[in-house]
């Protein structure tokens, strides 16, 4: 049960902080952090070409939610998943391509489970590729030409991200551009919650959309079941890396 006074913001908070302990390894990163270091300190940021920065560092974000979840609303310059393993990926894997190269790939879902599963295959699939805190940045290099390792981290999620849309300190200009239709690319005020145990974790103000009590179920079990599975993989990319050493 919520508390009576508690906000949805306040709700929001507790339960990703409660998702991102389950990924210890994938650094987390909080909407409000993301908004302020990109749009109040930078006006002129263009997030429509996804260039949002976190303490002056390029980020790549990355929207692992479902086709129908995206269709709904999308923070603005997200990729989805699929776009990032077809066509980013590959980029990031050429040790040839250096240019505009993102420092951090920034993974969001609703509130933090499902980005922090892909983050974690991430880190795991693709260690040197890939790290899981700044010290990469400065005191380790890889053979990808002397490349840094790009930090993968997770967001609390786009419901946390809607409701610092809907705080006090944030200007009516934040309000009008960052949370987007994505088949139009104009401003939406509907955001979709899953499931309505996560209906509670959003503004009011919003317009929440969430699956049918049917869909709901069997997502669920895909969920499960990607966990199981990411749990699989990262045990036996964890036996390789020990076998190569």
């Amino acid at each position: 049960m919520t508390a009576i006074n508690q906000s949805a913001s306040e709700v929001a908070t507790v339960t990703s902080h409660k998702y991102h302990e389950l990924f210890p390894e994938v650094a987390p990163i909080s909407s409000q952090k993301l908004i302020e270091d990109t749009v109040l300190k930078n006006s002129n940021a263009d997030t429509s070409e996804n260039q949002w920065d976190i303490d002056g560092k390029r980020i790549l974000l990355v929207d692992v939610r479902s086709p129908p979840e995206r269709k709904v609303s999308m923070i603005a310059g997200a990729i989805s998943l699929h776009e990032f393993n077809t066509n980013v990926l590959p980029n990031l894997m050429d040790t040839s391509s250096c240019d505009k190269l993102p420092q951090s790939v920034v993974m969001y879902c609703t509130i933090g489970y499902r980005s922090g599963l892909e983050g974690r295959k991430l880190l795991n699939e693709h260690p040197t590729l890939f790290c899981s805190c700044d010290a990469c940045d400065e005191n380790e290099r890889n053979n990808l030409n002397g490349r840094s390792r790009i930090q993968i981290r997770n967001l609390d999620g786009i419901l946390p991200f809607a409701n610092a849309l809907k705080s006090p300190q944030q200007s009516a200009l934040v309000l009008n551009r960052y949370l987007v239709d994505p088949s139009t690319k104009k401003p939406t005020n509907k955001v979709h919650v899953y499931g309505p145990s996560w209906k509670n974790c959003l503004d009011e103000t919003y317009e929440a959309v969430m699956f049918s009590k049917f869909e709901f179920s069997w997502r669920g079990l895909g969920v499960l079941f990607r966990s199981a599975q990411c749990s699989s993989c990262c045990f036996s990319c964890r036996g390789k890396v020990n076998k190569s050493r």
